[in-house]
């Protein structure tokens, strides 16, 4: 069988690591940890490097690797070319693969998901909020308030944010109907932990056979999302280890003291130095430099930094000349020593980019040929292979720039032009423009190092476009935001540009998960030189990012944006959204139609103007916009849900069933669209099914609040008291500060006849969240009957504010409440206009029977024992629910315990209902 001939790489990694000396100490503990048994004390599975740049930390690293091989482990490194979890993950996998160690599950996994983002990705139908969410880890949507959705009851308060928001809410039931299996589903909304699990089983089947050591090389760049994810790892989040696994880490930081502490027990901390000047002598002895001028020069020149003793020994120099600035001089001097002038020459133009190829190689050298030339580089001790390509050492590259911009100001910004004109002809031959474009990685990528010598040669006359990229990917791709902050800084580092120094140290930092990104904005808008168009992207992105609570400052923003730019509809329906949640109905309609003019498919916009018609009480209009959104995207959970919930309202129960199925079916059975139907079915009188709903919910998710609550609400309205605390309290238990919650325990209690309790939980609930009119008005109702009527009836009047729905029931409340203090003539005014609400409402939806009950029940308080009467028999002709009648039972006795009316006669009539 012929030998197996090594690979280009191989040779160079061979060559680099060759002859090193130094750092013996680190070298021999790490080799003999390698021997020793697994549980023995001194074992370690975790080494930490840590120095500035320059010291030897990735050369140490690749000794480490070198030993753990010869010991006959499988390697696998990691560095600064990764940008996320996912990447760092298949950096490793494809390392175990080169040894013959194949991942079976992470590399199916990880193609089965590329798959399903590229069906989304491409599929014409994909809606464009779903599309902008996919690349974004912000959800805009996500910060708006909880009540802006069409949840009932005990719903409402308890799903996530971005669940309830109405883009979220879109994503999650367009996946649905798109992926039915549920794994599928999982995988493309928790892709880290899916394929982190997966990588883990790989590892444990590789482990079984030969030991594991991974390598994380500068951390200082990678640490950000890679510090969370492996102490997750760590920590069994994701799946067992194999006890042979050992982890390098080297960075220019220790790890954090608090984050990593626990582990210093299993850990060996190398802080890193400068060689010593016996370990920088053995080095240049071992390189044949021996001569003691040239040694003493290079010892000088170099400050003993170990990349600078192994550049300037590899040309095997044999005479000293004057010494000047270190770092120039010492480039000047390596060049010097290499006798081919168009290598010297090279050597110094491969520095211009922050990565090589070799075509980007052929654009920075240009005229030159650079075949011969890039592989001479690549054999370099300075020059280190990425997964995408070359790169220098960050010491060396930063002195080799030093010296090209002292030679030629010219020079210099003629090259890192013909390197922007190069990485944009590149980002063009991809074809992709808009968003599209930023949803590749590769587009983004040629987009960051066009800019960036763009600035290198232009300087301030770059800041502009380079801003306005910026802006683009807050808006589009915000996880690369930290890549556009930090290109702009290098930009400025590198050119030595004073404007571009300045303005990258002004931007606000943003941290992987968005945090300062409005003060980023806010800095961005105010920036005079930021382009118009530009400006309003800004602007536009800004409001998008406010919360419910600042909408006032939202609308200002877009009304800013659209000032500067008329013709992006997604603005104007933007601040649509923003007069819906500020309940300013009539002005929403008429941006959201202007934007549905402008883009008729704009699904989206017609189920927004469909919200805004349902609160106007148009719900005919409504029911027609949201059928158009519905026609236009036939998955779209939000808008179905709303038309659900005005079915429900118009008491077209088997219509809003049949919807609240349809979402269920396109949230692949999530416990939100359970628990919305659980609470339709329970308006229907089907208790077992609402039940049911309640279990499966609580069997999805066990540790949440939500179920215990919309079971315990089911419990409550069908007279099982008991059964309904049990489950508040242990919705409490997982949901402290749940208002919802405290709110609906505290009306069992008031139901059992312990007030005091009651008062106690509505009290809690309120200073929680003050603007619940449930809470409101089950605190009045304790506290009238307490005796305290003034206070009640400014409890009633605050929830009439807030909920209009119920707005006749808390003007008979309250008039309960005044007749209880003597003031007979204004109770019966409030009496009146309880009847006057509910007419309206019986008007609009007169199947309700619940209403038609409420009206008996106002008319009996105003002495109208016949109408009364009449309305009774009226609606039980029309089939009422158990639940409508036990309600309407409840009413009534109240009412006599209260007033003295006789309510034996209708009494009977209710009776009569099993």
């Amino acid at each position: 069988m012929a030998e197996r001939v090594p690979t280009l790489q191989e040779l160079i990694r061979r060559r680099q690591s060759g002859g090193f000396v130094g750092r013996r100490e680190q070298l021999a503990e790490f080799e003999a940890n390698l021997a020793l048994p697994l549980d023995d004390p001194r074992r370690r599975f975790l080494f930490t490097l840590h120095g500035s740049a320059g010291v030897g930390k990735t050369f140490l690293m690749r000794q480490f690797t070198r030993i753990a091989r010869e010991a006959k482990v499988l390697t696998a490194s990691v560095d600064e070319s990764v940008f996320d979890v996912l990447t760092a993950i298949e950096a490793i996998v494809a390392d175990l693969d080169q040894q013959g160690a194949r991942c079976r599950d992470f590399p199916k996994l990880l193609a089965d998901y590329r798959t399903r983002r590229h069906e989304l990705e491409t599929d014409p139908g994909t809606p464009e909020e779903i599309s902008s969410a996919l690349t974004r880890t912000v959800v805009r949507v996500g910060l708006r308030a909880a009540s802006d959705i069409p949840f009932v009851g005990a719903v409402a308060e308890e799903v996530d944010g971005d669940a309830v928001a109405g883009r979220v809410d879109r994503m999650r039931t367009f996946l649905g109907r798109k992926f039915r299996n549920h794994d599928d589903m999982r995988l493309i909304l928790s892709p880290v932990e899916v394929l982190t699990a997966a990588f883990l089983r790989d590892l444990d089947a590789i482990a079984a056979s030969r030991p594991v050591a991974l390598f994380f090389d500068t951390y200082e760049r990678t640490g950000a999302f890679l510090d969370p994810w492996l102490l997750d790892v760590l920590a069994g989040h994701h799946g067992s280890l194999p006890g042979t696994l050992l982890l390098t880490i080297a960075g220019q930081s220790p790890l954090d003291a608090n984050r990593w502490g626990e582990f210093l027990p299993v850990r060996a901390d190398y802080p890193l130095e400068v060689f010593t000047e016996e370990e920088a002598r053995q080095l240049l002895a071992d390189r044949g430099v021996t001569k003691p001028a040239v040694v003493n020069t290079i010892l000088e020149l170099s400050g003993r930094l170990p990349v600078w003793v192994a550049t300037l020994a590899s040309t095997h120099p044999d005479e000293a000349d004057a010494v000047g600035d270190p770092s120039g001089s010492a480039v000047e001097r390596f060049l010097k020593w290499e006798p081919d002038p168009d290598r010297r020459t090279a050597a110094l133009h491969g520095a211009l980019p922050r990565r090589l190829d070799h075509d980007v190689f052929a654009a920075a050298c240009a005229p030159t040929p650079a075949e011969d030339h890039f592989t001479w580089l690549g054999r370099l001790p300075f020059v280190v292979e990425h997964a995408t390509g070359y790169r220098y050492h960050d010491v060396v590259r930063s002195a080799m720039l030093r010296v090209l911009r002292r030679k030629s100001t010219l020079d210099w910004q003629h090259r890192h032009q013909a390197l922007a004109t190069h990485y944009a002809s590149a980002k063009e031959g991809l074809g992709l423009s808009g968003r599209d474009a930023w949803k590749s990685e590769a587009w983004q990528d040629l987009a960051l190092e066009e800019h960036y010598h763009r600035l290198c040669a232009q300087g301030q006359a770059a800041l502009p476009a380079a801003l306005g990229g910026l802006i683009d990917a807050i808006a589009w791709r915000s996880s690369a935001v930290g890549y556009w902050l930090r290109m702009i800084r290098q930009a400025g580092t590198d050119s030595a540009n004073p404007a571009v120094i300045s303005r990258a140290k002004a931007l606000p930092a943003v941290s992987k998960t968005g945090e300062n990104t409005l003060e980023l904005l806010t800095d961005l808008i105010n920036d005079r030189t930021v382009r118009d168009q530009d400006r309003a992207t800004a602007l536009g992105e800004r409001g998008a990012l406010q919360d419910a609570n600042h909408q006032e400052s939202a609308l200002a923003d877009f009304n800013a944006a659209i000032n500067i730019r008329t013709d992006q509809y997604w603005t104007i329906a933007w601040r649509g959204d923003a007069y819906r949640l500020l309940g300013r109905y009539d002005e929403a309609i008429v941006d959201l139609d202007r934007a549905i003019e402008m883009n008729p498919e704009y699904s989206w916009a017609l189920a927004s103007k469909g919200w805004a018609n349902w609160q106007l009480k148009n719900r005919d209009k409504a029911l027609i916009d949201l059928g158009r959104a519905i026609e236009i995207d036939s998955g779209y959970g939000w808008a179905i849900g709303v038309r659900g919930q005005i079915y429900t309202e118009l008491v077209r129960y088997e219509d809003a069933l049949a919807e609240f199925d349809r979402i269920v079916q396109l949230s692949a059975g999530s416990r939100a669209s359970i628990a919305r139907r659980a609470e339709l079915l329970l308006l229907m009188g089907r208790y077992d099914d609402a039940i049911a709903d309640c279990e499966r919910c609580i069997s999805l998710e066990p540790d949440r609040a939500q179920g215990y609550l919309a079971r315990g609400s089911i419990y409550s309205d069908i007279g099982r008291n008991e059964d309904a605390l049990r489950d508040f309290d242990r919705a409490l238990e997982l949901s402290p500060e749940s208002s919802w919650g405290l709110s609906l325990r505290a009306d069992s209690l008031r139901i059992a006849g312990r007030f005091n309790e009651a008062l106690l939980g509505f009290d809690r609930a309120i200073e929680i969240d003050s603007n619940s009119s449930f809470s409101l008005g089950g605190r009045g109702e304790v506290l009238r009957i307490l005796g305290r009527y003034d206070d009640a009836v400014a409890d009633f009047d605050g929830a009439t504010e807030i909920d209009d729905l119920n707005e006749g029931w808390y003007h008979y409340q309250s008039a309960l409440a005044l007749i209880g203090a003597g003031r007979v003539e204004v109770a019966r005014e409030r009496l009146s206009r309880a009847v006057a609400t509910e007419e309206v409402n019986a008007r609009v939806a007169p199947q309700d029977l619940r209403i038609a009950f409420n009206i008996a029940v106002y008319r009996l308080a105003l002495g109208e024992s016949e109408e009364a009467h009449r309305i009774v028999r009226d609606a039980m002709g029309k089939s009422p629910t158990t639940v409508q009648v036990r309600v309407a039972i409840r009413d009534f006795r109240e009412l006599h315990e209260v007033l003295g009316c006789d309510v034996e006669g209708i009494l009977a009539l209710l009776d009569g209902m099993p």
